[in-house]
């Protein structure tokens, strides 16, 4: 008969095969882009975990960094029992009480990293990393999330629009911010997609030539005459302004 494996074994070699099955490449392209290095300890990390390493990790070892990531988290698909118990562990490690101060300086640092790391070129707008892009806002919305969940666990959510309107709700953001951020998340969103659907891959920056300018403001539906850049950083300033004031510092490593 079969010869019987471990649990462990299993799943991992499950994880491998889906994880193959979905970034093959095809005549039609790839179906998703999938990054396993985030895992915790990356690369030479386990790919699969138990429940209760799971929860040991992440209350004794996970970095903010980490539960950022993890406010995205989601389940996808899987035994209900599992599922719940899942989403109960990650809501009480984005629920645990956290110095405010402390969490802005590593949320910052983490910012300023990437940023100093990823900096766009002269001349270039880049969706995600220029200063009041959507880094910025997820960032904040990260922030915002594990500074107020433990007295606000109704703003949890996987989703940053939800997110954002969650706070507005609870008090925690202004009706006046929370516009300006929904309004330009949703914008960098659909020029992210656009973007990709123009280049046929993953493309955030937005270069200097006016041909493909002109093309992606017309995909985004801007009103004739519109430059899309020029709207975007519109959008941007505003979203950074914001950014630093939620998080009580001015940052000078401006885009």
């Amino acid at each position: 008969g079969a010869t019987p494996i471990a649990n462990h074994q299993f799943f991992t070699r499950l994880g491998q095969k889906i994880i193959t099955n979905m970034t093959v490449m095809t005549q039609a392209g790839k179906l998703y882009e999938l990054d396993m290095r985030l895992r915790p300890s990356g690369n030479s990390g386990p790919l699969v975990t138990s429940l209760t390493a799971f929860q040991e990790y992440q209350r004794e070892k996970a970095w903010t960094w980490e539960h950022q990531a993890l406010t995205r988290a989601r389940v996808v698909v899987g035994d209900s029992e599992i599922t719940r118990a899942l989403n109960a562990e990650v809501r009480e490690a984005l629920s645990r009480p956290r110095d405010r101060d402390a969490l802005a300086r590593e949320v910052l640092e983490m910012r300023t990293r990437m940023f100093k790391e990823k900096a766009p070129p002269q001349g270039t707008f880049d969706i995600k990393q220029s200063r009041g892009g959507i880094i910025d806002v997820e960032f904040l919305a990260q922030f915002l999330m594990l500074a107020n969940a433990h007295h606000h666990p109704q703003i949890l959510h996987s989703a940053i629009p939800k997110t954002l309107m969650a706070l507005r709700q609870a008090g925690l953001l202004d009706s006046e911010s929370y516009k300006t951020l929904d309004q330009a998340y949703a914008l960098l969103r659909l020029v992210e997609n656009r973007l990709r659907l123009m280049h046929d891959r993953s493309e955030n920056r937005i270069g200097p030539d006016p041909v493909l300018r002109h093309r992606l403001a017309k995909l985004c539906h801007l009103p004739e005459g519109e430059q899309i850049v020029e709207v975007l950083s519109r959008h941007a300033k505003a979203v950074y302004g914001i950014y630093r004031r939620e998080l009580a510092v001015v940052d000078h490593t401006d885009a």
